[in-house]
């Protein structure tokens, strides 16, 4: 199983896609909600779908390059991931929240 990451963004390879998933509107895996800069995968050859409650899954049919402005660029080899947004847990405020890019 290959995990890559970029900032607050995992890929973690998967074997099979889940069922009922619906095409993405586009290829940004995350925004950043500070400096407004995005986690994107530069290619034709892929395929961004979502559940019904967000949570995205990749299909890639060629070696993809994950691009973010503040982040070094990622090769991601062939095949399907899930995008997992890594989350931060606030003791003071007793809240669980995405980490913010």
């Amino acid at each position: 199983m290959k995990i890559y990451r970029q900032g607050d963004v995992v890929l973690k390879e998967i074997n099979d896609m889940p069922d009922n998933l619906t095409k993405a509107k586009h290829n940004i895996l995350a925004f950043g909600e500070v400096t407004g800069h995005k986690h994107q995968l530069l290619s034709q050859q892929i395929v961004v779908l979502e559940d019904k409650a967000s949570q995205k899954y990749v299909q890639l049919k060629q070696k993809t390059i994950l691009q973010h402005e503040e982040h070094k660029a990622l090769e991601i080899d062939i095949g399907n991931y899930q995008v997992i947004i890594e989350r931060e847990f606030n003791p003071f405020e007793e809240e669980i929240r995405q980490v913010m890019d």
